[in-house]
């Protein structure tokens, strides 16, 4: 009984601490944006499909990103991954990204990008409802330009995330929950050449998200970027987004989330 009474008080203790870094985190955040240069809105739509006699996931999905600042753009996005589970918390997703870059300034070129890329998802062990999840991705990326669709550049990216979830009104994220997220994310080039603007990328994130049931999410997220332009070593960047998401899940054996 005396062991069950100090590890749930041990184990809120360690709750509260998280939620402390996680309120903290989210002023930083706030303070950092009101230096902002830039803004971005983004709007995606991802369709999956699950099959768990295989444990396999399919992802599809849609995206478009407006940013503003100088120079506007927009950037369609689609993407296709599949997701195995190599491991109760282990998973390996490798994916296809065509992404297409439309700006307002007739002196800069369009950019077709096809991106090949491979990840590695770690779920840490939760604490209380506190879900801890690990991502690297590596990237190729292949970038042709609207006048010089002959000349292709290449560019090698890695990327490290980390995540922790919470949900509010539930132990875990079933159905009709609200939760919350914080990431952290770090943009890694091992290129100086290609004409990325600001590759190396440091971006903080704060998601508000509900599930509905087991076939449908949402979420929106504010995302804070703080840069390092690879091509003119004195400047830097500090772009706030707001992105919108909706996620829509279909087991083909069984209609199921996670």
């Amino acid at each position: 009984m005396l062991v069950t009474f100090a590890l749930m008080k041990t184990e809120k203790f360690i709750q509260t601490k998280i939620l402390f870094i996680i309120l903290f985190c989210i002023g930083f955040l706030n303070l950092q944006a009101q230096d902002s240069k830039s803004a971005g809105i983004w709007a995606s739509y991802s369709y999956r499909q699950f099959i768990s006699k295989y444990r396999f996931w399919w992802n599809n999905a849609a995206e478009i990103d407006y940013t503003f600042n100088e120079i506007n753009s927009t950037m369609y996005n689609y993407t296709s991954a599949a997701k195995f589970s190599l491991l109760n918390n282990l998973e390996f997703a490798p994916s296809v990204d065509l992404i297409y870059t439309i700006t307002n300034d007739d002196d800069i070129e369009n950019v077709f990008e096809f991106r090949i890329s491979e990840s590695v998802y770690l779920y840490w062990p939760n604490i209380g409802r506190f879900m801890f999840d690990h991502r690297y991705k590596f990237e190729q990326r292949f970038l042709f330009y609207s006048d010089r669709l002959k000349e292709e550049k290449i560019g090698l990216r890695s990327r490290y995330t980390l995540s922790v979830t919470f949900p509010l009104n539930n132990k875990r994220i079933f159905d009709n929950t609200f939760y919350i997220s914080l990431s952290s994310q770090y943009f890694n080039s091992h290129d100086t050449e290609t004409d990325k603007a600001y590759a190396e990328i440091i971006r903080g994130g704060f998601m508000f998200g509900y599930r509905q049931n087991s076939q449908w999410r949402y979420s929106v997220t504010y995302y804070l970027d703080n840069g390092k332009n690879n091509l003119q070593s004195d400047r830097t960047v500090n772009n706030s987004i707001v992105s919108f998401s909706i996620i829509n899940t279909i087991d083909i054996n069984k209609s199921s989330g996670n």
